[in-house]
C-alpha cells in the first residue's frame, strides 16, 4: 500500500521527469526550426533563380515588342546590344544574389551545427542532473518512509 508520503514523492519525481521530457522536446523543436530555416534559404535560391529568369524573359519580350513596333524612321537602335546589356545586368544581379544566398546558407548551416552540438550537450547535462536528483530523491524518500514507520511503530 502506498502511503501519502510515498505518493507525494512519486508526484515530485513525475513532475521532474515531465520537465526533463519537455526540455528535450523543446530542444528538438528548436533544432527542427533551424533546419527548416536552412531549408527555406536553399529553396529561396531556387525561387530567386526562377524569378530572375522570368524577369529576364519579360524584359526581352518588351524589347521584342518595341523592336516590332518601332518605325524605321525612328533611328538606328541596336536591339541586339540592348538584349546583351539586359543579359549582362541579370547575370551580374543573379551572381550577387547567388553569392549572398550561399553565404547565408553556409552561415545558417554552421549555426545549426553549433546549436545542435549545444542542444545535445545541454540535454545530456539535464539528463545527468535529473538522474542524480532522482537517485538522491529516492534515498530521501526511503529515509522519510523509514522514519515514519519507526514513529508509527513507537506509537503503537
Amino acid at each position: 500500500m502506498t502511503t501519502p508520503i510515498e505518493a507525494a514523492f512519486d508526484m515530485q519525481r513525475t513532475a521532474i521527469e515531465a520537465t526533463q521530457s519537455a526540455t528535450r522536446r523543446n530542444l528538438e523543436t528548436q533544432k527542427a526550426a533551424l533546419d527548416a530555416m536552412t531549408e527555406g534559404l536553399e529553396q529561396s535560391r531556387t525561387l530567386a533563380d526562377r524569378n530572375a529568369e522570368l524577369s529576364r524573359k519579360a524584359v526581352h519580350a518588351m524589347i521584342d515588342g518595341l523592336e516590332t513596333t518601332m518605325p524605321e524612321e525612328a533611328g538606328d537602335v541596336d536591339f541586339a546590344e540592348m538584349r546583351r546589356a539586359v543579359d549582362e545586368e541579370f547575370e551580374t544581379a543573379t551572381a550577387s544574389q547567388e553569392e549572398l544566398l550561399s553565404t547565408m546558407t553556409r552561415a545558417m548551416e554552421e549555426s545549426t551545427a553549433t546549436f545542435d552540438a549545444y542542444a545535445d550537450s545541454y540535454a545530456d547535462a539535464v539528463d545527468n542532473a535529473v538522474e542524480m536528483f532522482i537517485e538522491q530523491h529516492e534515498r530521501v524518500e526511503a529515509g522519510v518512509v523509514e522514519a515514519g514507520e519507526a514513529i508509527d511503530d513507537a506509537a503503537n
